[in-house]
C-alpha cells in the first residue's frame, strides 16, 4: 500500500502514515503580538503594528536546504541567534510541555509596503532556553502572487493557500495600502522540548540564494497585529504525547 514515511527532528524516529497530515494533530494559532510576541491570544488593540525596513544582506548561508541541491553538500543551519537581528521576529514563551509540530504550517500576514513587490521570507525557529536559535522550515512568496486561486483550478492539490503564479493573476502591491497575504511554509515534522520558545522570523531576501524583489529600492513594511487585521501562523500540533528524554 501507498504511504508516507517522515522523520521527527528532535525526536529522532520515523514514522509512517497513509495520510498528511497524519491522523491525530489539531490545529493551533500563534498571533504577532506587542513587544514582538507570539501568543495563543487574539489581539485586541485597535490600531497596532510593527515597522521593518528588508534588509538585503539577510541570508541563510552556503549549506542551506536550496544550496545542497547544488553541490552544496550538507544541510548544516548554525546557531540562527545572529541572523535574526537583522529579521523581524516573534517569539513565544518557553512550552510548559513537549510540543510536537508535524504537518504543513500556514502564515497569514496582513501588511503594507512602500513598494509594489516583495518577497516575503518566514522562518519557523525553535529558541532554546540558552538562547541558541535552530532553523525548523521555511515558507517564501513573492508578494506579487498573493492572490488565492480555487485549489480545484490546479494540476495538483496545495498544501494550504492555492496560488497560480501565473501572470495573468499577479497582484502588485499597492504601496502603503494593507493586503492580506496567506501562504504555507514546507512540510514539516519537529518535537520541540518543554522550555524552548517557538519562533516565527519575517525576512525580505535571502542573499545566499534568491533574486531581489524589488531589483531598485528598499521596501519598509508595516506588519498589522490589531483586531481587525491580526497577523498569525497556524500550526498543526500534538500535545500529551509520551516522549523519551
Amino acid at each position: 500500500e501507498s504511504s508516507i514515511q517522515y522523520y521527527t527532528m528532535g525526536e529522532g524516529q520515523w514514522h509512517t502514515t497513509k495520510t498528511w497530515p497524519p491522523a491525530g494533530l489539531s490545529a493551533e494559532r500563534l498571533y504577532f503580538g506587542e513587544h514582538n510576541a507570539l501568543s495563543a491570544r487574539a489581539p485586541s488593540a485597535g490600531n497596532a503594528s510593527d515597522s521593518y525596513t528588508v534588509d538585503f544582506t539577510a541570508a541563510t548561508g552556503n549549506q542551506s536546504i536550496w544550496a545542497t541541491g547544488f553541490g552544496g553538500g550538507d544541510v548544516v543551519y548554525p546557531d540562527r541567534a545572529a541572523a535574526d537581528k537583522k529579521l523581524l521576529v516573534y517569539t513565544s514563551e518557553p512550552l510548559d510541555a513537549d510540543l510536537e509540530i508535524t504537518g504543513t504550517p500556514v502564515l497569514t500576514v496582513e501588511m503594507s509596503s512602500t513598494t509594489s513587490d516583495g518577497a516575503l521570507h518566514a522562518y519557523l525557529e525553535d529558541v532554546s532556553p540558552e538562547g541558541r536559535v535552530a532553523y525548523v522550515d521555511e515558507g517564501i512568496l513573492r508578494m506579487i502572487d498573493r492572490k488565492e486561486v480555487d485549489p480545484k483550478s490546479l494540476p495538483y492539490e496545495p498544501l494550504g493557500p492555492a496560488h497560480s503564479f501565473l501572470r495573468k493573476d499577479a497582484e502588485p502591491l499597492i504601496p502603503g495600502e494593507a493586503a492580506r497575504i496567506r501562504f504555507a511554509l514546507y512540510p514539516t515534522s519537529v518535537l520541540l522540548r518543554k522550555g524552548h520558545r517557538i519562533r516565527v522570523a519575517l525576512a525580505g531576501a535571502d542573499a545566499s540564494v534568491f533574486q531581489r524583489y524589488p531589483a531598485d529600492g528598499t521596501p519598509m513594511w508595516t506588519i498589522y497585529r490589531e483586531a481587525r487585521q491580526a497577523s498569525f501562523i497556524d500550526l498543526p500540533v500534538r500535545r500529551n504525547r509520551e516522549t523519551s528524554q
